[in-house]
C-alpha cells in the first residue's frame, strides 16, 4: 500500500514528478495526475552552432544574472506553473501556483497543500485537513531553514532560489538543478527569436531551455529533457513548464496565515488525515448521485450500508467495480437490507465535465449500483482516505464494522461475509 504523505500531496520538489503517472502498489492507488502536455517541438535542435559559440554563453551567463537581480528587485508578483511530464510510464500534470511579497513574504499552493513564509515564521497546511495546522519558527536563511523542517516542500524552482539569494553569483545556472536531477549545469547556449531569449544549460542528468524576454526578465516557459540517476540508456524524461507571470507593486491578496479555530500540531506528521477505522462512528455525509438525487448517511439507519471509494484514473478502483456490482446484484435479487453505494473522490475536472465523465462511463459499463460524487472532496477528508479503492461497510448503528483497502479478487465473497456480520451485530 502506498499512502499520501504530506510530501506526496503537498509542494514537491519538482524533480518527485518523474514517477508513474498513477503511483499503484499493493492494489491501491495514488492521484499523480493524467494530463497530456503541451507539445511543442524539439527546442534543443533550435540552437546553431553560432547559438552556441563562446560570445553566446557568455550572452547567456549575463541574462540569468539579469534574470536573478530581476526576481530580487521586483516588489511582488505571482507565478502559476503548469507541469506537464511525459515519462515511459506516462504522463502527469501539476500546478504550481507561487505568491511572492514584500519582505519576502512568500506561499506556495500545491497538490492540496499550502505553505507560507511569514518573517521568521513556517505555516503549513493542508486542504483535506480542516482542523489543523502546523507552524515552526525560521532562523537563518528562511528558505535552508524550511527545507530543513519540511523537506521538499518548497520546490526548489528557480523563482524562489532568485528570490531569496541563495545562489552564488558565478553559478546562477545552479538554481535550474531540480535539487540535482541535473548535475553541475553550465550555460552552454543562448538565442533570440519570436520575441523572447532563451538560454540553454547542460549538466550531468539532463538539459534546460528556459525562456524570458529583455522586458521583465522573468521565466515564462522552461523545457526539461531529463535522465535521472539510474534510468537506463536512452530513457528520458521529458518536462515542460509553462509560467504565467504577473508583476505588482503590490500583491492584490497580501501573503497571510489565518488560524481560525484550527489547533496548531507540534509535527508534520500530525497533519496526516486519520483514516477511518473499525469501530469508528461513521461521519455522515449527504452527496448527490448522478441523476441529481441526495444521499443522506444518517437516512440510511437501521441498514447495513457499503461505501467504495473509487476515481476515474485509478485502475485498481476500476477492477474492483465489477465486482462491487455483481455483490450489489446478489444483495437486491436476495432482498438483503443493505445499500450500496460507490462514492466517486479525487477527481480532477469541473463538475459538469466530471459528471459527463462518469455517466459515460457508468452507462459503458452497464452498472446498475448508484454512483455518488463528493464533488469537493469533503467526504474524502472526513473518512481520511489516502489510498483508493477503499471499501467500507457500516452496519445498522451507524459503526463501521469492517474497511477494505485495495483491489481484492474475493471481494464479493468478502462482502457478503461483512453483511452478514453487520446485520447480526457482529461487526
Amino acid at each position: 500500500m502506498k499512502t499520501i504523505t504530506m510530501a506526496a500531496t503537498g509542494c514537491l520538489a519538482l524533480a518527485s514528478m518523474l514517477t508513474p503517472a498513477h503511483a499503484q502498489q499493493g492494489g491501491a492507488a495514488v492521484p499523480a495526475g493524467a494530463a497530456s502536455p503541451a507539445g511543442g517541438g524539439d527546442v534543443f535542435a533550435t540552437f546553431t552552432d553560432q547559438d552556441k559559440s563562446d560570445d553566446a554563453v557568455a550572452k547567456g551567463n549575463e541574462f540569468l544574472a539579469k534574470m536573478a537581480e530581476s526576481y530580487r528587485k521586483t516588489p511582488a508578483f505571482t507565478d502559476v506553473m503548469v507541469i506537464d511530464v511525459r515519462t515511459p510510464m506516462g504522463n502527469q500534470t501539476q500546478e504550481l501556483s507561487m505568491h511572492f511579497g514584500k519582505d519576502k513574504a512568500f506561499q506556495v499552493e500545491m497538490q492540496g497543500a499550502r505553505v507560507t513564509i511569514l518573517g521568521e515564521t513556517l505555516y503549513v497546511e493542508r486542504m483535506d485537513v480542516r482542523d489543523k495546522f502546523f507552524s515552526a519558527p525560521l532562523e537563518g536563511d528562511p528558505i535552508k531553514a524550511a527545507d530543513e523542517i519540511v523537506p521538499g516542500m518548497v520546490p526548489p524552482v528557480p523563482q524562489v532560489i532568485f528570490r531569496y539569494d541563495t545562489v552564488a553569483p558565478t553559478d546562477l545556472a545552479s538554481a535550474f538543478s531540480l535539487s540535482d536531477t541535473i548535475q553541475s549545469p553550465k550555460v552552454i547556449g543562448f538565442r533570440s527569436a519570436d520575441g523572447k531569449d532563451h538560454v540553454l544549460m547542460e549538466g550531468q542528468g539532463g538539459r534546460v531551455v528556459v525562456s524570458s524576454n529583455s522586458k521583465d526578465h522573468l521565466i515564462h516557459s522552461m523545457d526539461m529533457e531529463l535522465q535521472p540517476p539510474g534510468m537506463p540508456e536512452g530513457m528520458k524524461f521529458i518536462m515542460e513548464v509553462r509560467n504565467d507571470v504577473k508583476t505588482f507593486d503590490t500583491l492584490p491578496l497580501p501573503v497571510q496565515f489565518e488560524a481560525g479555530k484550527r489547533t496548531k500540531v507540534s509535527s508534520i506528521e500530525d497533519l496526516e488525515p486519520k483514516p477511518v477505522a473499525v469501530g469508528d462512528k461513521a461521519p455522515n455525509f449527504t452527496l448527490k448521485d448522478l441523476d441529481g438525487n441526495s444521499v443522506t448517511l444518517s437516512d440510511l439507519s437501521g441498514e447495513v450500508v457499503v461505501l467504495d471509494f473509487w476515481a476515474t484514473w485509478c485502475g485498481p478502483c476500476r477492477r474492483g467495480l465489477p465486482l462491487l456490482q455483481e455483490f450489489y446484484t446478489w444483495a437486491k435479487d436476495n432482498n438483503k437490507a443493505v445499500k450500496v453505494f460507490a462514492v466517486d473522490v479525487m477527481e480532477r475536472e469541473p463538475e459538469i465535465e466530471r459528471i459527463e465523465k462518469i455517466t459515460a462511463y457508468w452507462a459503458k459499463e452497464k452498472f446498475t449500483m448508484p454512483t455518488l460524487l463528493d464533488l469537493d472532496d469533503t467526504v474524502r477528508a472526513d473518512y481520511g482516505l489516502t489510498s483508493i479503492p477503499l471499501t467500507v461497510v457500516i452496519g445498522p448503528d451507524g459503526i463501521i464494522s469492517a474497511v477494505h483497502l485495495g483491489f481484492s479478487p474475493s471481494m464479493v465473497d468478502d462482502l457478503k461475509a461483512d453483511y452478514e456480520k453487520a446485520a447480526q451485530g457482529k461487526g
